[in-house]
């Protein structure tokens, strides 16, 4: 089916990095789509295995693959080099390593339509080792949610979030998003929650956002994720939420306040894993990075009393902080990670 008024073409960008023991589940379920017209534009990052043979052999058997093969710079590069090359009227993300309902991007485009929206946004399974799966979807019904609301919902953890995967997005919107109304792209020296900021620019500058409380993508958590790690690009989740925060400034509701409670808890958990792994001087780094929220996390209707408990516990006894909890166990206290 070609494109026209009533079925525009979807564009769906999917990084590709080292996966080769997923990907043919996640190509093979994007095959199985049944929205049509529809493009998947696969981006090799330089990937070391042989997840580039996989890509030119879906292109070579089914046109609406296409790929693109470059040398390795991250996912948020490869993903503006899908977005550089991308003609969808509408465009989405997909993670190699996970898969999609068959119905995911015709469902998430019906909602989008109904009311004339420029993003809509669905529920997910999350996928966990040992098949300790859970359903990610707001207790709400099918709704349109107004610009702060949504903000909101993207800043807070366990909502919707900022996840590439689970929004479809107008390409008019994201070519108006950037700086100064230019095309907007991910930030490559942003590597956690890059996507969130992302989303933040593009929320502001729409007041048209629709949620399908239904469970389209199987987002898969591998215990070895850059989540999960210490490192530098791992200390890029606080120029993110500086940056989201300042974004958040310009605008009415919580947004602003429920993103500087994320930077203070994100510097905490920094600070536990610079503990864990030694790095002294990185521990006194991120210790002068939570005060400079500490009073906002404490005061947070959104932070559980027991993360406010452990975050109190790192940040004045850091290299003691397990044993104290060791104590508190004797009272039934759970370490709440």
């Amino acid at each position: 089916m070609s494109a026209s008024p009533e079925f525009p073409l979807i564009s769906v960008i999917v990084p590709v990095y080292n996966v080769e023991r997923y990907i043919r589940r996640a190509l093979k379920c994007l095959a199985e789509q049944d929205y049509s017209p529809i493009e998947f534009i696969l981006v090799d990052d330089g990937s070391p295995d042989g997840c580039p043979d996989i890509c030119d052999e879906y292109a070579a058997k089914d046109s609406r693959f296409r790929v693109i093969h470059q040398r390795n710079k991250g996912p948020s590069a490869a993903r503006n080099a899908g977005l550089d090359v991308s003609r969808g009227r509408y465009i989405t993300f997909a993670d190699s390593d996970d898969w999609t309902e068959p119905d995911m991007y015709s469902s998430l485009y019906e909602a989008l339509a109904e009311i004339d929206a420029e993003i809509s946004i669905c529920g997910h399974f999350e996928e966990n080792p040992g098949g300790r799966g859970k359903t990610r979807v707001l207790p709400v019904g099918f709704m349109a949610i107004s610009r702060e609301s949504a903000l909101e919902y993207l800043v807070k953890h366990a909502t919707f979030e900022g996840y590439t995967w689970n929004k479809l997005i107008s390409a008019d919107l994201i070519n108006r998003s950037g700086e100064n109304g230019t095309p907007l792209r991910f930030h490559s020296d942003v590597h956690i929650c890059e996507d969130v900021l992302f989303f933040c620019r593009c929320f502001i500058n729409t007041d048209a956002v629709i949620y399908l409380p239904r469970p389209l993508y199987h987002y898969v958590i591998h215990e070895g994720s850059l989540l999960r790690s210490y490192n530098a690009k791992r200390k890029t989740e606080l120029l993110a939420w500086d940056r989201i925060i300042e974004l958040a400034d310009t605008q009415a509701g919580s947004a602003a306040i429920i993103s500087r409670q994320r930077y203070a808890d994100s510097s905490i958990n920094l600070m536990l894993n610079a503990v864990r792994f030694g790095n002294k001087d990185e521990v006194m780094e991120q210790k002068a990075f939570v005060r400079r929220y500490i009073a906002e996390f404490l005061s947070s209707p959104i932070i559980k009393p027991r993360q406010k408990i452990r975050g109190l516990i790192i940040f004045f006894f850091p290299y003691s902080s397990n044993r104290v909890w060791q104590f508190l166990k004797r009272f039934h206290v759970r370490w709440p990670y």
